[in-house]
Order: structure tokens, then sequence, then C-alpha cells
């Protein structure tokens, strides 16, 4: 008996690790959420396990809001917890699942002719400890109906027990342009100046429009709980239509590029056309030329070589 609690706290851990190492946990991408695992005998109809499974997630939605509560469906995994007998088997289903929480509802029934119970258990991801006492609820019938009332008390009951709500998610988004339109996944959320607003975690893309500016786009991905901040800055249309329309445009005041000027003076020409640069041109081209003629002119009747002196006697 003992080899085989041991052989089944070996297979949920094995699950587990195998699990972690192929899959990122779930809560590393978005909020943990709290697993619901429903074990009935095989006696117990199907509709009682379907129902008790969606009441089940259904009661516990609503004291752990902004926290996802999912189901245990794979029948495989189901057949462990249902043979489970240690608390780290349990705690292995649970972290299994990447939950921050787990919600055990064993089914049985006492008597051929009595009522369906439920030992309903929260317990802790990976050590499997029970949090809380163990609850024992009898279910009048199998309707639906009757399923949801019978759990709503002690679901309440267990309030304290359950994870708090988490964190909100939160994305600014600061515009250097009023009354932009903001759009997040397609959908307005407001105009520019927008304070930091509720925002589902995961990959989103954020757009931002408005009139005579260029559409800025952009792609990010939020974690859950975090406060991010996006930063966008419009550029004018007018300004990005090309070259021709910037070379002519003048520059703005207080430029670089904009020279400074007195109340009342004329702009300077270049200075190529200032009137001592023509002048000192000038009288270059009219010396290089009188140069020119000089040199032409100066040996002309002068013979070629040196000059002999004439030798006179003695």
């Amino acid at each position: 008996m003992r080899s085989r609690r041991r052989l089944d706290v070996a297979l949920a851990l094995a699950f587990a690790l195998a699990a972690t190492g192929s899959r990122p946990i779930a809560h590393a991408q978005s909020t943990p959420p709290v697993l619901v695992v429903v074990t009935a005998p095989a006696q117990a109809p199907a509709e009682l396990t379907n129902d008790l499974r969606a009441a089940l997630v259904e009661a516990l939605s609503t004291h752990v809001r902004g926290r996802p509560v999912v189901a245990l469906t794979d029948a495989e995994r189901l057949a462990t917890a249902a043979r489970c007998s240690e608390d780290a088997c349990h705690g292995a289903i649970v972290a299994q699942a990447g939950a921050v929480l787990g919600a055990f509802a064993f089914v049985a029934r006492p008597g051929p002719r009595q009522p369906f119970a439920v030992r309903l258990e929260l317990r802790d991801p990976v050590s499997g400890l029970v949090r809380g006492q163990p609850l024992h609820i009898t279910l009048p019938s199998t309707d639906r109906a009757a399923i949801s009332a019978a759990l709503a008390a002690p679901v309440a009951a267990l309030a304290p027990h359950l994870p708090r709500p988490p964190r909100p998610t939160t994305l600014l988004v600061a515009v250097n342009a009023d009354d932009a339109v903001v759009t997040v996944d397609g959908r307005e959320v407001g105009r520019s100046p927008l304070a930091p607003f509720e925002i589902e975690p995961g990959r989103r893309v954020v757009e931002v429009r408005r009139d005579g500016y260029l559409i800025q786009r952009r792609e990010l991905t939020i974690q859950g709980g975090e406060d991010a901040r996006l930063d966008v800055v419009l550029e004018s249309a007018a300004a990005a239509e090309g070259p021709d329309a910037t070379d002519d445009a003048e520059p703005p005041a207080g430029s670089p590029d904009r020279p400074r000027s007195s109340p009342g003076s004329r702009s300077e020409p270049p200075w190529y056309m200032r009137w001592y640069v023509l002048a000192a041109g000038a009288a270059l081209l009219v010396g290089g030329g009188v140069l020119v003629v000089a040199l032409a002119t100066s040996g002309e009747d002068e013979p070629q070589g040196f000059r002999i002196p004439p030798i006179r006697p003695r």
C-alpha cells in the first residue's frame, strides 16, 4: 500500500516537472489561476460531475475577482488526483497547472439511496497542504440549481483562505500632443492627455492618431500587476512629406539654422556677394593681367643666354 502511494506521488511530481520544463508556468505570463479539481466515483452520473465543476468555478469566481478560475478536465490527471493520498501528490497537480491554489472536490455516495456528499478542500501548490478545514457538503439533488445553492455558503466560508485579488495592471500612454485618439487592440480608450487605465496583461497593440500627424503604432507585452508606460511622439505630417517641403520653409525662430537679426535690420547677403570680397577679386584679376603682360613683353629684345663683357686691350 505504501509503495502504491509513493508511486502516485512520484507520478504526479514527474508530470509537474515535465510540464514545468516543457512550457512556461502560467503565472510567468499572466495572473496565476485557481484550479478546480473534481473527482467522482464511477457510479456518479457524468452530468453531476460536470454541473458540480461548473458551479464550483462560478462560486469561486465571485470571491477571487480579477483572478481566473479554471477546471482540470484532463482525464489522466483527474485519475491521478483520484488516486492521490499524499499532500505532495495534490500539490504537484496544482503546481503543474501553474495555479496559485487548488480547490479539490471529492464526490462520494455513502449508500445507494443516500444523496451524494462532497468533501471540499483548498490546497497549496507543491506542498499540497490544506488551507483551513475541509468542508463536507451534502447535495440534496443532482440539479444544477440545487448544486449551486448547496455550494454558496461553504464557499463563502472559505473566502478568508482564498488568494487575494491580483494587483491591477495599468498602462499610461503619454503623448506629446493633446486631443490624440488612443486605441488598444482596435478599441478606443480615450483622448490625450490620459490617466493610467487598467488593461489585461499580454501582448497589446497601441495606436495613436491625430489630424495633421502621422499615425503611430506600437506593440508591447505587459506583465500582470505591472504599471506600464508608453511614450509616443507624434510627428507632423507636413514635416515628414520630404525635403522639397522642408527646404523652402523658414526655420523656426530660435533654431540654429535661422540667423538672428535686430528689429528693423535687413538680412545680410552671402559672403561672396559682399563689396569687399568683390573688390578684392577684381583687384586680383587686374593685377594678374598686368603681371602676365609684363612678363610676356619683357624678354622680346633681350638676347638669349648670359651677356659676356667685352675684352679691352691694356
